[in-house]
Order: C-alpha cells, then structure tokens, then sequence
C-alpha cells in the first residue's frame, strides 16, 4: 500500500511540475502550451534537444531552479518504482535462488555421506560442514 500511495504522490508531482512549468513558459517566452510542455517534460528529463531554450533573464532563472527541482523528482520517481520492482520480484527471485542452492546442498550432502561412508565416519558428517545460512555452507577447519 505504501508503495502505491509513493507512486501516486510522485506521479502527482510530476504532472503538476509540468503543468507549472507549461504556465511559467507560456507567459514568461510566449510559447504555445504545447511548447512549454515540450520544454517543460525535455528539461525535466534532462533530454534537452536544444531546439527551445529560454531566451530571457526571468526564464533563465527559472529554468535553473526548474531544472533541480524537476531532476530531482524524476531521479525520485526511478528510485520508487524499482523499489516497488524489487519488493514484487525478490520473493520470486530469493525462492529461485533457495531452490538453485538447496539442489546443490543436496548433491554436496550427497556426496559427502558416499565418501563418509567410504572411510568409515558417517557420525562425523555434522563435524565437516557448518551451515552459515540456510543458503551456504561453510567447510570447518580440521583440527
């Protein structure tokens, strides 16, 4: 839920940063609304064809403070969506990689019950592998 009210809230900034940006164009160029929207969306992507630019002191000034602010929801708005990414997906990506290791924690045990059994020490199987997580294994040292 939180992620949902992130993404609305910095959908909502941007749409509204863009409908200031339009209105400031439009009066202090004269541009068209489409224009200053077109300007408005392209500085704030940091695309910036170069075809508009402000061409006054107001709307430099403007443009500058526009620019920080307008970069920095956009860098906001990425950082909140591949987060909202990442949450679906780590599930599915953590039960992947349990599955993947558990398989080959599967072979080692395997593996070193047959050469236990081999040299007579089945007990000591315990002894030689340490689990650190429920993903890795960790050889203990012989004394």
């Amino acid at each position: 839920m939180e992620a949902k009210i992130g993404i609305i809230g910095v959908l909502s900034a941007i749409m509204l940063l863009v409908i200031t940006g339009s209105y400031a164009y439009h009066h202090l160029e004269g541009w068209s609304y489409v224009d200053s929207a077109y300007f408005s969306i392209t500085t704030m992507t940091t695309i910036g064809y170069g075809d508009l630019h402000p061409t006054n002191d107001k709307s430099k000034m403007f443009t500058m403070g526009y620019a920080l602010v307008g970069v920095g929801i956009m860098l906001y708005a990425l950082s909140i969506l591949a987060s909202h990414y990442m949450k679906n997906h780590y599930v599915v990506l953590e039960r992947r990689l349990f599955d993947t290791t558990s398989m080959v924690g599967r072979r080692v045990e395997n593996l070193t019950l047959k050469g236990l059994k081999k040299i007579g020490r089945k007990e000591k199987k315990e002894e030689i592998f340490i689990p650190i997580t429920r993903k890795h294994f960790m050889m203990k040292k012989k004394k």
